[in-house]
């Protein structure tokens, strides 16, 4: 359970991809810088080299946010609030990230 207000946390990688599964119930922001690679929150995939994702919404008080701050050398980002079995190659499991969350957490 995450308190009110932000909650960061940092995530570093050289290369290859990070899933992060979130709580339907929580606002989920990211800063991101990605040397190459792709980035999926929920608004569409964005790819390519040197990309920059800069999260700055202001939040309702009280707001439950999980701010994360991402840096990425080489691999892919997603984020979600669902899983979902992957029968597709390139997996090291057999579920993945849905990406995208509910915006409703984010304007409570």
């Amino acid at each position: 359970e995450l308190p009110p207000g932000r909650t960061t946390v940092p995530l570093e990688l050289g290369a290859g991809q990070i899933q992060v599964a979130v709580p339907r119930d929580v606002c989920v922001t990211t800063d991101a810088d990605i040397s190459l690679g792709a980035i999926d929150i929920g608004e569409g995939e964005e790819a390519g080299v040197d990309l920059h994702v800069d999260d700055r919404r202001e939040l309702p008080p009280g707001t439950r946010e999980l701010h994360l701050d991402i840096d990425l050398g080489v691999g892919a980002v997603r984020v979600g609030d669902r899983l979902v079995d992957w029968d597709g190659t390139g997996h090291w499991n057999d579920d993945a990230v849905r990406p995208g969350t509910s915006m409703a957490a984010c304007e409570a």
